[in-house]
């Protein structure tokens, strides 16, 4: 039986590192009989191993943006298509992308049924992996990445203000687990908890390959390191900030980007913080506490509660901090010392250019002399 597994997410359960994995060992998992396609089309600011961007990929129309622009249902046709012409010479096929955890609530409400009637026209099966982080971390991390990535300017308090009434298509696990379940079946769905400590094989690329009925071994090549680490210390709100800065261009936002992702290390061995403080957390998680434990019950079955929901009284993040003075020095000095780097280049160009060019200037007068005296 050939069989679709679709990693769903959730945000910031370090899918990039598990895509960035299955993209690099590509040809292994072809010599077992699983294709990781590439992405069918670039998306403007998606990486490219994001290989299920097409089911919910955005493609500027000016038409009604509440009517599914007409690029967008091609390259979801051309996408499947690329699906089947895998299942020609793999029984197993691989697609990844987070943004599928949210996109079939909004962007793409009837993405499960399509799946699953062009499962049932082609005579394949769906199975569906997705990881599960406490939701006050995952809320936490998301806005993170937001900032980090898509320059996003609200400030954590109005991020944060209409949770859960307004995100309860995200953070309401239980609900989007039922509705999946509804379409495919409880048993196509692998639920996972993102728990570093819980790992099978101790490694979160062991845990995933699992779902695959796969062993990691030592034919497998590792990554340097985990892909798309958040900002920590302040540097997530010195990048708020300058994405409000008017007339940023991308470029420009891109580089300041890239200083700040070098101090963010750093920055945070120094501040250590969480944006909800523990009786904000507490509250939080007590709407979604009995449907967390459902899952548990119905999908991993060891006795254990879905989350470890212990909170520690962690100081929460305030922007008068006294290690914000630090980071900005240090992304000042970052930035001063790029910049200083680029300067010595082009010196050392210019330099190369201007005694080229003296030696060209010496061989045509060289010339020129020679002329006169003949």
């Amino acid at each position: 039986m050939k069989t679709l597994f679709l990693h769903i997410g959730t945000p910031k359960t370090a899918t990039s590192s598990i895509q960035k994995f299955c993209a690099k060992n590509r040809e292994v998992l072809q010599s077992k009989g699983y294709c990781y396609p590439y992405t069918i089309r670039n998306y403007p600011g998606i990486g490219e191993n994001r290989n299920a961007h097409f089911m919910m990929g955005k493609i500027p129309s000016e038409e009604d943006s509440s009517v599914p622009n007409s690029e967008e249902q091609r390259f979801f046709e051309l996408g499947m298509e690329r699906v089947h012409a895998c299942f020609e010479s793999f029984d197993n096929v691989i697609l990844s992308d987070e943004g599928l955890w949210m996109a079939s609530g909004r962007a793409r409400p009837n993405l499960w049924k399509d799946l699953k009637a062009d499962a049932d026209k082609y005579g394949y099966t769906i199975k569906i992996i997705v990881y599960l982080r406490r939701q006050d971390q995952f809320l936490s991390s998301r806005y993170n990445q937001r900032v980090k990535n898509t320059g996003y300017t609200k400030t954590w308090e109005e991020h944060v203000k209409k949770a859960p009434a307004a995100l309860g298509d995200i953070l309401d696990y239980a609900a989007k687990i039922r509705g999946i379940a509804e379409v495919f079946g409880r048993e196509q769905l692998y639920v996972r908890r993102f728990d570093k400590s819980g790992f099978y094989g101790g490694s979160i690329y062991a845990d995933f390959f699992q779902c695959l009925s796969l062993t990691i071994t030592e034919e497998y090549q590792e990554l340097e390191q985990d892909a798309n680490l958040s900002f920590g210390g302040n540097t997530f709100e010195i990048m708020r900030v300058i994405n409000k800065m008017p007339d940023l261009d991308k470029s420009n936002q891109s580089y300041l980007r890239q200083q700040i992702k070098k101090c963010a290390e750093e920055s945070a061995k120094c501040y250590k913080y969480t944006m909800f403080s523990k009786e904000e957390a507490e509250t939080f998680l007590s709407h979604y506490r009995q449907g967390n434990e459902q899952i548990a019950a119905d999908y991993i079955g060891d006795g254990k509660p879905l989350f470890d929901y212990e909170v520690k009284s962690t100081e929460k993040w305030n922007k008068q901090n006294e290690y914000m003075i630090d980071d900005l020095i240090r992304l000042f000095a970052v930035t001063t010392c790029q910049l200083h780097e680029e300067i010595l280049k082009l010196k050392e160009e210019n330099a190369r250019q201007k005694a080229q060019l003296l030696r060209q200037q010496a061989g045509l007068l060289q010339k020129i002399k020679r002329r006169i005296r003949v």
